[in-house]
């Protein structure tokens, strides 16, 4: 692949110096991150929900958690505290959900990403949702932990328990761009350049500011392939799964009701 990459037209080179310290770029789908994939010694750091899995339903989904937050915030609550009260319920569905990958193909891509690139998952995800997400991922047949094979799990002492485990980031809702910084950091590794995909504005701007000064060029990919199921999000639906939660009904079967 990245002889492919080399070969690319001269306007790609030329973009390559342009974004030397850092740029933001909006991609619709997986594959074009490759357009970005032009040093061999990159690292590619991709997030998760929404971006490489959603769950197989609309109970579960982050559009799904972010409106659990608001209910919750009507009832009077601060936004901490909403939080607070949403996330017992989040966690209990991804300790359950299947997954699916968010495009058909993402599982294959990321696969032939890891041959010739090192490929990480840096999530805002906490630590007790280490096993559900490996299990998600492995579902898929996604694994990383061929990134950094020699370490088995790295904890960051601070406020918010943050881990390092299967190749994943679990930065447990602190600033996505410190905690790859100080995880790089303390595994004394930078590459040339980091690619960062996340569907989350505010997250990719967070890493694209820990590099500004930095001899790590940084190329940040907004993704926006579930932009509109974000926006057309099924409310009706999800309440009638979280309603009837045991058993977790799929969309089909919500509708036939």
């Amino acid at each position: 692949m990245f002889a492919d990459l080399i070969n690319r037209p001269l306007c790609m080179n030329i973009a390559l110096d342009f974004y030397i310290q850092a740029d933001v770029f909006e991609i619709r789908n997986i594959k074009e991150i490759q357009s970005y994939l032009l040093e061999e010694e990159t690292l590619v750091v991709l997030d998760l929900d929404n971006t490489v899995i959603e769950p197989v339903q609309s109970l579960g989904s982050v559009q799904w958690f972010c409106n659990r937050i608001k209910e919750f915030q009507n009832k009077g609550f601060t936004r901490e505290k909403a939080f607070e009260l949403a996330y017992p319920e989040w966690f209990a569905v991804q300790a359950i959900t299947k997954v699916k990958p968010v495009e058909k193909d993402t599982a294959q891509f990321i696969q032939s990403l890891q041959k010739n690139f090192k490929v990480l998952a840096l999530t805002s995800r906490g630590p007790d949702l280490i096993f559900p997400t490996v299990r998600q991922l492995n579902s898929i047949n996604i694994d990383l932990s061929s990134t950094f094979p020699h370490l088995k799990e790295i904890v960051f002492e601070s406020e918010n328990e943050t881990i390092f485990k299967n190749g994943i980031l679990f930065a447990n809702r602190l600033n996505k761009g410190i905690i790859l910084y100080q995880f790089l950091k303390l595994i004394n590794y930078f590459p040339k350049v980091i690619v960062f995909i996340d569907d989350c504005e505010k997250h990719v701007k967070e890493v694209e500011q820990a590099f500004f000064r930095t001899n790590v060029s940084f190329v940040g990919l907004r993704y926006g392939f579930l932009d509109d199921k974000v926006k057309n999000f099924d409310k009706v639906t999800a309440d009638l799964q979280f309603a009837n939660f045991g058993k977790i009904l799929s969309d089909e079967e919500v509708k036939k009701k």
